[in-house]
């Protein structure tokens, strides 16, 4: 949803084309810039981040403006680099076209960087259809991007030569396409940035990976020494299953922010040969082998090898679907059971098969609340119910389907009230409450309920401030209540209370300039400050001083 941040990147692709969108924007806001390139000026001219993000991709999020493209040029704006998504539905797209002409008419041609996932480049220009025999068909560029704009600002007849990364079957690979777009936008050489990252990746790699051989030397020999004597044989099964759910659960979570998917991969890999080397697991033995399973079937997933993912996916679905077929009543197995099929349509939804998509997350729905009446007294049993009401909810909304999304979001948020409720100090509870309502705003807007919007937004604000009553100093509860105050005057503005509008993005500008400025160093809080004072300017209303 557009908030008046600033964006680094602007994806503009056909919708045939989402599932590569998608993974574009995943692949450019999780990749670590090297620390050498950091603070660097970038070919927007502004320092190189630690990570590019945010990246807008989905212009079905501005959906609930009546003038959508007006609302695309304002995101462009904002907006450092165009990444054209090239194909021949993206070049047939009027949309797609519409938005490099914007693009080109803000920032001009030289921050557009284009990747092809199918057809073939430069087939269509008039001098050229002979010689390719009519392939006009399968041209990839639009004709926007193969044009330069006249005096006028329209596409006319001189034409300009695109250098594109190339994602098609014998092109550069995702990681080296991935690696061409990030050099456009750093301004750097290709050779430097692959010879930066490679030295990133070999040291990352050479400090996880032994920790990872480690445990799997440790791991080998228990297993060995449990061949000697049964008794010491069964204390060092059980050391050797704590190092395996070690390796599952928490050593993931540390490797993640790195990106280190060698060393990931080594974690699964080395699980799953230990439990290959037995025979007849037990419930809890199978239950760890099906979450190695699923850790391939991500990892897999990231490198684009789908086939694979699908596989690993399914297996390990099949795997808890039968420990929970055994053991109907046990929490751990439905919420196993429950995480996998959550990943079955994550990957679904990924490949946009959104109707077996929205069937796995109505299953994992149901899984959830059945978590809850066989454990109801767990956190994580509620918790999970109102999460995966959460993922049905934000999938309706991408699909435009404002309607079912309210119904989810507010089976949720009767969740988060009654683990409210029942703990009235717990902060946590209290947070995960107001962020329940903002769904529900979001949801409310995008049908064009502006009242209810404005209500659910009013209750969501109700919280921060009685949260930042107990605690002051809590920057989180601040920085949602300034995000909260832009919402609220964004629903004012298209109300026309204008006068409201002002009132609201005054006091949220207030608070994020206050958070600005006790944390210098956060350019979350800078990015919050200068998007409310961005917005008040351009919707014309009062923006005070900073």
């Amino acid at each position: 949803m557009d908030d008046g941040r600033p964006f680094w990147a602007f994806i503009s692709y056909s919708h045939k084309d989402a599932a590569w969108a998608a993974w574009l924007q995943r692949a450019l806001e999780r990749y670590p810039v090297p620390r050498r390139l950091v603070g660097r000026e970038t070919a927007a001219g502004t320092p190189a981040p630690r990570r590019f993000r945010p990246v807008f991709r989905d212009r079905g999020d501005l959906a609930a403006d009546p003038d959508l493209k007006r609302s695309v040029g304002r995101v462009l704006a904002r907006c450092g680099f165009l990444i054209v998504v090239c194909s021949p539905a993206a070049a047939a797209s009027p949309w797609v076209e519409d938005e490099i002409v914007e693009f080109k008419r803000l920032h001009g041609e030289a921050r557009i960087l284009p990747v092809i996932v199918a057809g073939e480049p430069n087939v269509a220009d008039e001098a050229n259809v002979a010689e390719e025999n009519g392939r006009e068909a399968d041209e990839c560029f639009p004709r926007a991007l193969r044009r330069q704009l006249d005096a006028a600002g329209e596409i006319g007849p001189a034409t300009t030569e695109p250098v594109a990364a190339d994602l098609r079957p014998g092109g550069d690979g995702r990681r080296g396409a991935l690696l061409k777009l990030l050099a456009g936008m750093l301004g750097v050489g290709l050779d430097e940035l692959i010879q930066r990252d490679s030295q990133r990746r070999v040291a990352q790699l050479t400090a996880i990976t032994a920790g990872a051989l480690a445990a799997a030397l440790v791991m080998g020999a228990l297993s060995l020494v449990a061949v000697a004597e049964r008794n010491e044989a069964e204390r060092r099964q059980a050391q050797a299953e704590d190092l395996v759910e070690f390796m599952l659960s928490d050593l993931p979570g540390k490797l993640e922010p790195y990106g280190r998917l060698d060393a990931l991969d080594a974690v699964g890999s080395k699980a799953l040969a230990y439990y290959a080397g037995q025979s007849g697991l037990g419930s809890d033995a199978a239950a760890r082998r099906a979450r190695a399973l699923r850790l391939m079937g991500d990892l897999s997933e990231r490198r684009g090898d789908i086939a694979t993912a699908q596989r690993l996916f399914t297996e390990a679905s099949a795997s808890t679907a039968a420990l929970l077929a055994r053991d109907p009543d046990n929490p751990q197995r439905i919420f196993d059971h429950a995480q996998s099929v959550y990943w079955l349509g994550e990957l679904a939804e990924l490949q946009n098969r959104l109707d077996e998509a929205t069937a796995d997350f109505a299953l994992y729905r149901q899984l959830a609340g059945r978590l809850l009446k066989v454990d109801p007294n767990n956190e994580r049993s509620s918790g999970e119910v109102a999460y995966a009401d959460e993922t049905v909810g934000s999938a309706e909304l991408l699909r435009h389907r404002p309607d079912l999304a309210v119904a989810s979001f507010a089976s949720a948020l009767t969740v988060f009230e009654a683990r409210a409720a029942r703990a009235p100090r717990d902060m946590e509870r209290q947070f995960d409450l107001a962020q329940g309502h903002a769904w529900l705003s979001d949801a409310d807007l995008a049908r064009g309920d502006a009242a209810d919007a404005l209500q659910e937004r009013l209750r969501e604000r109700s919280i921060y401030t009685a949260m930042l009553a107990a605690a002051p100093d809590d920057q989180r509860a601040a920085y949602s209540l300034a995000v909260n105050r832009k919402k609220v005057a964004t629903i004012y503005l298209a109300e026309r209370k204008p006068a409201s509008a002002a009132a609201e993005l005054a006091q949220g500008q207030a608070l994020a300039n206050r958070l600005a400025a006790a944390t210098p160093d956060s350019a979350e809080y800078r990015d919050l400050a200068a998007g409310i004072a961005a917005y008040a300017q351009k919707a014309g209303v009062a923006a005070p001083g900073r």
